[in-house]
């Protein structure tokens, strides 16, 4: 039972990473992503995977592929033959999702039919009455309604959780310390039911509820070690979609520039790069604390740092992408993939894995990848400045 929660809560806290995109996103992106409509009607078919972020998302019409979002709301109410993997403030789904669900959001309504997985992540979830899910459902809310029904296995982590619906397979609760677990008249669990609380009083069971296995209260597990763990592990994933979001600026609306930075600084003189990104990190403090000995120079001094935290940033995300872009000009004979989207995500993601899982020897690498990447666009920069003039 705590090892089946202590996964469940590593899988949905990368899911729940995805909050932060939408926000962050709404500060780059005002639209969908171009030639990908904000609205699909009700008699329009989208061939292919829908791939979009900007503020409100209607799918009226259908999908034929997956639909991947990052918005403040998404609303899905037509069909799609593929998955839903989406992150907003608020989602409603009332069509027809053939694979999976996977959501993270403040509010997250389904009263349509899932065919196979839910998970999802937010304040408050509802799965209405009518709704039907497959497979699985496993979820983390701060309250979570279930009238619909599930086919086979619930798995749910919530300080307020009411069952009123089905579920055809074990449940598996867990109301922490505070919670409670409601399972109303008309609730039937055809399998076991595990109840994890503080108390066994934490479980209230209504006149008409069912449950056709055994009704098992775990006491809490110490995890100390492992909830520090997993706020790591979701606090780094929020690094990691944060700068997905950024990545996405760049290879969007500068994909030439990256290109020839990738050739310059990567692909002929790396340690040219990395021996300016040195320099750089290490004069730029120095020069901007002695202008703060000055009274004249203090406001330019805080220019300068605030412009040195950016560039920082910034040059994580421009070495992972120029470690994506390598790594499959080599899978394919040296060819410059056409678009960055795909080397972003894989040089950010395995940057943030080594970076991550290593331990010093990360840090050493994330070092080096924020020496090299300020020396690429230092010396980017330097090149254009040559040629305006």
């Amino acid at each position: 039972m705590r090892q089946f929660f202590g996964r469940r809560f590593l899988a949905l806290a990368l899911a729940a990473a995805a909050l932060g995109t939408p926000v962050a996103a709404g500060a780059f992106l005002s639209a969908a992503v171009p030639a990908v409509p904000a609205v699909l009607a009700r008699d329009q078919i989208f061939q292919g995977d829908y791939i979009a972020v900007g503020d409100a998302i209607e799918l009226l019409g259908n999908v034929d592929g997956d639909v991947i979002v990052a918005a403040s709301r998404l609303v899905v109410r037509g069909a799609v033959s593929g998955d839903v993997i989406a992150a907003a403030s608020t989602i409603e789904i009332t069509g027809e999702v053939e694979g999976d669900v996977r959501a993270a959001a403040m509010a997250v309504a389904i009263s349509g039919t899932v065919g196979k997985n839910v998970n999802v992540w937010g304040n408050r979830v509802e799965v209405a009455a009518g709704a039907t899910i497959g497979r699985n459902l496993s979820g983390v809310a701060e309250q979570f309604v279930l009238d619909g029904a599930v086919g086979r296995t619930l798995a749910v982590r919530a300080a307020n959780l009411a069952i009123a619906g089905r579920v055809d397979g074990d449940a598996r609760l867990n109301a922490g310390s505070h919670g409670l677990v409601t399972l109303q008249p008309s609730a039937v669990i055809a399998g076991a039911l595990d109840f994890e609380a503080q108390a066994a009083e934490q479980l209230q069971r209504k006149a008409g509820a069912t449950v056709g296995g055994e009704i098992r209260h775990l006491p809490l597990a110490d995890r100390s070690a492992a909830v520090a763990w997993q706020r790591s592990l979701f606090l780094r994933t929020i690094s990691l979609f944060g700068m997905f979001v950024v990545g996405l600026v760049l290879v969007t609306f500068a994909p030439r520039a990256l290109h020839a930075l990738v050739q310059q600084s990567w692909s002929r003189q790396p340690w040219l790069a990395l021996a300016w990104g040195l320099i750089i990190v290490v004069a730029t403090p120095l020069a901007a604390f002695a202008l703060t000995l000055t009274v004249i120079g203090l406001p330019l001094a805080l220019m300068i740092v605030g412009v040195y935290v950016m560039a920082l940033y910034l040059a994580q995300v421009v070495a992972g992408i120029s470690l994506g872009v390598w790594l499959m000009s080599r899978a394919a004979a040296n060819r410059v993939p056409a678009t960055l989207v795909l080397p972003m995500v894989l040089g950010l993601t395995l940057l943030m894995a080594v970076t991550t899982l290593l331990g010093p020897m990360g840090w050493l690498m994330k070092l080096l990848a924020v020496l090299w990447g300020v020396g690429a666009l230092a010396r980017f920069k330097v090149q254009l400045l040559a040629q305006w003039r």
